[in-house]
């Protein structure tokens, strides 16, 4: 886990009980733009992102309405665009940080899949 960017001993389990919701969330991804407020309570921490059923391109933004672009075309120079997201393979997991905005500031989840099944499971992963 160092190769993450952080220690082994600020990882947790998910986690659940009967009074509250588990830290974990299962979020739709398809073919077209999906969109979601990240909750709070996971904002300036780590989370781990696994796709399943297809791949997935995503980022996260202050801006629902900001789509992932898909399309934009690789070059030798290192392409962008405004929408540019990162790609999690079918199956495959990423750990990231989220970031945490100013007060009264949503975090929202952007993403669009190659497939229309694919889901990708968000865990708090640290504390």
């Amino acid at each position: 886990m160092a190769g993450a960017g952080y220690q082994a001993d600020n990882v947790t389990p998910p986690m659940a009980s009967t009074t509250e919701v588990s830290t974990v969330r299962l979020f739709a991804a398809s073919t077209g733009h999906y969109s979601n407020v990240v909750p709070a309570s996971f904002l300036g921490k780590y989370v781990k992102l696994t796709a399943l059923n297809g791949n997935v391109h995503y980022h996260f933004s202050t801006d629902g309405a900001v789509a992932v672009d898909r399309t934009v075309a690789s070059s030798s120079a290192g392409a962008s665009s405004t929408a540019l997201g990162d790609y999690l393979a079918q199956g495959q997991s990423d750990h990231v940080r989220l970031p945490k905005p100013g007060r009264d500031t949503s975090v929202y989840f952007n993403r669009e899949a190659d497939s229309t099944t694919a889901v990708v499971y968000m865990r708090l992963s640290s504390d």
